[in-house]
């Protein structure tokens, strides 16, 4: 009887993995509006209620996604991203984290600006990880300053960052264009880290 136990265990644990992986494709992809339950489910080669039974709905999948940033933002640690111009990559970073935490909606940059909202998603480190890893990458390659440590770039770009999150979770503004307003705080502070 205990083997079943593990092997049924094993086996829960693979579809959802599945899950979640087709679910980080499809959000990458298509964004999270686009993405239908019934695609994700598709996509895993499951049921739409083994999907529910897993997570009890798309945002419930795509916040794990928030939570393991490191799957969406792969393309950062190595390859094409470390050969490329350190102002140019590191605003393609800042793209992808905005489009990464409006997608869902306005409610979900609301909740994430908030204590609880961090705690609730663990005080997810892992975008702050990458990228002190990149200024790291780019400072001893002379593309950034060594006026601050990394860690301290790293930091000041997430203020700028959640900055603009933040505006744009207090303003109802429908045409408020959180991905182009990024690029310009961002572009702005990163001018400030070039090296003189």
């Amino acid at each position: 009887m205990e083997k079943k136990a593990t092997k049924r265990a094993m086996q829960a644990q693979k579809t959802k993995e599945k899950i979640y992986r087709c679910g980080v494709k499809l959000f990458r992809e298509h964004g999270f509006e686009a993405v239908t339950v019934e695609q994700l489910a598709k996509a895993a080669g499951v049921g739409i209620g083994t999907f529910y039974h897993y997570y009890p709905s798309k945002m419930a999948l795509y916040t794990e996604l928030f939570i393991h940033a490191e799957d969406y933002l792969e393309e950062f640690e190595s390859g094409p991203a470390l050969q490329g111009r350190a102002y140019d990559v590191l605003q393609q970073y800042f793209q992808k984290y905005a489009v990464l935490n409006a997608a869902p909606g306005r409610e979900f940059a609301q909740i994430l600006v908030t204590r609880e909202g961090r705690a609730f998603l663990g005080g997810n480190r892992d975008f702050e990880k990458k990228l002190e890893a990149l200024l790291a990458h780019y400072q001893q390659e002379g593309q950034l300053s060594t006026s601050c440590t990394a860690a301290e770039w790293c930091e000041y770009l997430f203020i700028c960052a959640r900055g603009v999150l933040f505006d744009w979770s207090i303003h109802p503004s429908a045409d408020y264009a959180v991905e182009k307003k990024m690029q310009f705080v961002i572009g702005q502070a990163l001018r400030a880290m070039l090296p003189e």
